[in-house]
């Protein structure tokens, strides 16, 4: 619905207050797409915040997630769109007063507020309501724990026994007082920490180094892994006992594990995987992952394809540069996990 609407709801505040709206039209996380292009907040007819979306840097799509409240949609799956900037975030489709947006209600009075949402095809809504400047006794908030609190413009560093974590400048979006929680694990490799209560997402890559326990065969198999839903591989270099690999969720769990074995390759379909003049072969690795592979025919390089929602690759030898001879050729294909585990695995085809 587009027009002007009065929002009769009696709204009361006092101090520091910052303004959300619902953004269901943004949700299209697709950032070309969002139904809102353009957001203004104003109280008493001043413009306080003011945003188009007309491209966000794709390093930049993180932010979103700060200028969304992320908390609230984690919780409740509604996305709501800040109306103030937090001070680490630096999306350039953001723009505030002095204030970034955060209004002080500190006089006994009505403020009109007024938000104004346009559309990409140029509709404007106005949504306009009333807060009563009211005296409220403001509880304070319980002090952070400074050994605990990360600061949006500074490098930061945490420490525990076996875990050094590195979070540098513009990495935050505001101050956070971390919630560590390190699970012991006598026999494995390291113990496993996290370091927030719910989903943290950072702008971009920090630093994580975990201490190995024991020894290994191979020092250059061993790699960081989070646990966050999924199990995901987040690299890692070992020097001198400790694995240092690269994170950007706080909330997940992360400890060290090793990987010696090569990716799996197994021909798809019975005896008939490589008719048709298609090629089709499973690929599997179960530890740190995929990160290669390539093929050849007689030593000349053919492209093989990945096959959308499948673990499959494949290859159509029509579609490469070898001309059909029906001929037998020898098929050379290699696949490298993301620890240097290779496998290779050969066959006859004949084209």
């Amino acid at each position: 619905g587009f027009g002007s609407h009065n929002l009769t709801r009696k709204f009361t505040a006092w101090g520091k207050v910052g303004f959300g709206v619902w953004a269901n039209a943004y949700m299209e996380i697709t950032y070309n797409r969002y139904g809102v292009r353009e957001t203004t907040l104003e109280v008493d007819g001043r413009t306080v915040f003011h945003s188009v979306v007309d491209g966000i840097p794709v390093q930049s799509n993180r932010m979103v997630n700060s200028w969304g409240d992320y908390e609230h949609y984690m919780r409740y799956n509604v996305w709501y769109m800040k109306s103030f900037i937090e001070p680490g975030n630096t999306l350039p489709v953001l723009k505030a007063d002095a204030n970034n947006g955060i209004i002080d209600f500190n006089e006994r009075r009505d403020y009109h507020l007024k938000y104004i949402l346009k559309d990409f095809k140029g509709n404007t809504a106005e949504y306009t309501f009333t807060v009563t400047g009211t005296p409220t006794a403001i509880r304070k908030k319980a002090l952070a724990d400074p050994r605990l609190l990360m600061h949006w413009n500074k490098l930061n560093s945490f420490s525990r026994p076996g875990m050094q974590l590195v979070i540098p400048t513009g990495m935050l979006p505001t101050d956070v007082e971390l919630k560590p929680v390190v699970r012991r694990q006598a026999g494995k490799l390291s113990d496993a920490y996290s370091f927030f209560n719910r989903s943290y997402p950072l702008f971009n890559w920090s630093e994580l180094s975990l201490a190995v326990r024991g020894k290994v065969a191979d020092p250059s198999k061993l790699y960081i892994v989070s646990h966050y839903g999924a199990n995901r591989y987040q690299g890692g270099t070992y020097r001198n006992g400790w694995v240092t690999g690269r994170i950007r969720e706080l909330g997940a769990t992360y400890e060290l594990d090793y990987d010696d074995q090569p990716p799996t390759i197994t021909p798809v379909g019975q005896g008939a995987w490589n008719q048709s003049h298609v090629i089709r072969l499973g690929l599997a690795d179960t530890k740190s992952g995929l990160n290669s592979y390539k093929g050849t025919i007689d030593g000349q390089f053919v492209l093989f394809e990945e096959v959308p929602k499948s673990p499959w690759v494949m290859c159509r030898l029509s579609d490469t540069p070898l001309k059909r001879t029906g001929k037998e050729r020898r098929l050379k294909f290699t696949a490298t996990d993301n620890r240097n585990n290779t496998r290779t695995f050969e066959a006859l085809v004949r084209y």
